[in-house]
């Protein structure tokens, strides 16, 4: 048997792979077999060819690619909260808005007498958490004539603010007492 099969099944190479040669002593005799040895540019002992050791760390390139897509998301995650510091303030102003409005509500159907639900409606301004709000009352007076079965009012709130596009309204409905 020659020396390259039998070290091609000694260390499970295949049949001519340019990493595994054999090599012949410069001394005594014996055949091929004893004499093998592995071949390799990577050495034990890192004395191997320079040009292929092994790189530690990134390049240049793979830290640019790094850091593009990290601002990426950094960029994407500023217009994000932005987004939702807008929004949290909106539903902060409205929130306030529908108070107003339901404290209107509430002063109207708390009313002493039918007839001065009348005398409630009113455009007020006011001014909470540093923003200047509108509330308007409107109150519609439904039959009550001498012949009406019917006789309520339908009263509306509106409030409204610059900042915020959308008025907020509550209406409630109130029957003769």
């Amino acid at each position: 048997m020659d020396a390259r099969r039998i070290l091609t099944a000694m260390l499970g190479a295949q049949p001519g792979d340019a990493s595994v040669a054999p090599t012949r002593c410069s001394r005594g005799s014996g055949g091929d077999a004893k004499h093998i040895a592995r071949l390799s540019p990577w050495s034990a002992d890192g004395t191997g060819d320079p040009r292929r050791r092994v790189r530690s760390g990134m390049t240049l390139i793979e830290t640019l690619v790094a850091v593009a897509i990290l601002a990426t998301a950094l960029v994407g995650l500023g217009d994000f909260m932005g987004h939702f510091a807008h929004a949290t303030k909106v539903s902060a102003l409205q929130q306030r808005a529908l108070d107003m409005a339901s404290d209107r509500i509430d002063s109207v159907k708390h009313s002493a007498s039918y007839a001065g639900i009348d005398t409630m409606a009113t455009v007020e301004r006011i001014t909470a958490d540093s923003a200047l709000y509108t509330r308007q009352t409107v109150v519609e007076h439904i039959g009550g004539g001498p012949s009406d079965t019917l006789d309520y009012r339908v009263v509306t709130v509106g409030v409204t603010m610059p900042s915020v596009v959308t008025p907020v309204r509550k209406t409630t409905i109130i029957a003769a007492f």
